[in-house]
């Protein structure tokens, strides 16, 4: 498709079935799964790294342990509730969450400087 726009991904993603995403090695962080949750688009991952902490299995997604699993269970994804999806990464990810989460680590660092 080459390069598209911002509203042209978010058009692909949340009209998406499902995002299969099946790593081989755990990730920090799964930045596509979180965008994908937040258009509603469930997720089939590998239970490894930070998909463990971003999919609830049966809830927001399925977790799977090869691609055999995956094939195995990809009809499950219609069970996904996909206001579910949306919840968990407004819950985890909105404005306000993101806000609280930083000036927590700011207060930290600062006292932490003033202990020392």
């Amino acid at each position: 498709m080459g390069n598209i726009s911002s509203a042209e991904v978010s058009s692909l993603v949340s009209s998406a079935y499902a995002f299969v995403v099946l790593i081989e090695k755990g990730e920090p962080f799964g930045l596509a799964i979180a965008e994908s949750m937040a258009c509603g688009t469930p997720v089939i991952g590998t239970a490894l790294g930070s998909h463990n902490e971003l999919i609830i299995d049966g809830v927001t997604g399925i977790k799977v342990s090869s691609t055999q699993d995956a094939a195995r269970r990809f009809s499950e994804i219609r069970t996904i509730d996909r206001r579910a999806c949306r919840e968990r990464a407004r819950g985890m990810f909105s404005l306000e969450k993101m806000i609280s989460g930083y000036l927590r680590v700011y207060e930290k660092v600062l006292k932490s400087k003033k202990e020392r």
